[in-house]
């Protein structure tokens, strides 16, 4: 591996506690209700951009960098953060989200799909804990004003996300 993806890939995980930090200390109270998942929206702008060979890498370390912040197991962590980048991928194959509106559409999809993967992983913890789902609702609405404001968010600066510096060799396509 050469010394500048070394240092793209160091880049990408600082970028990525940085955006996981954010998130954590700025999505409090009312907030957290529409406040948009920011490492996830930097990881679809990347993946978005990055060769698919790379992309499980990018996964990985986003799921090491939100384990950091979260409260959910790392195996839950690393499943849905690979299932995210594999519906990236599965995606970005068939559409190109590199145009606004799509990166838009995407990006709600994506990250509902990651966040409800992560309410249902939490929700069968609770699960197994108490051996029943009672007073367990499903927050959809929540879930989903969080990926609106993701999409959103993926919408105005995704390209401007990607292009974060220490990224370059990483990126393999052009918006």
């Amino acid at each position: 591996m050469k010394s500048d993806r070394l240092l793209a890939w160091c880049a990408l995980s600082a970028w990525l506690l940085v955006c996981f930090a954010l998130q954590g200390v700025l999505a409090r109270g009312a907030a957290a209700l529409w406040f948009p998942e920011l490492g996830l929206v930097f990881l679809f702008a990347l993946l978005a951009r990055m060769e698919e060979r790379d992309a499980w890498i990018a996964g990985l370390l986003a799921a090491l960098a939100r384990s950091a912040f979260s409260s959910e197991p790392p195996l839950v962590q690393l499943a849905g953060l690979l299932g995210f980048a594999l519906l990236v991928l599965a995606l970005r194959s068939s559409l190109e989200i590199g145009a606004p509106l799509l990166r838009g559409a995407t990006g709600i999809l994506c990250v509902f799909a990651c966040d409800l993967w992560l309410y249902l992983a939490c929700a069968l913890r609770a699960y197994w804990a108490r051996g029943s789902l009672s007073g367990f609702e499903p927050p959809l609405f929540g879930l989903l004003l969080v990926a609106l404001s993701s999409g959103v968010l993926a919408f105005v600066a995704a390209p401007l996300l990607a292009s974060l510096p220490g990224l370059g060799p990483l990126r393999s396509r052009k918006w």
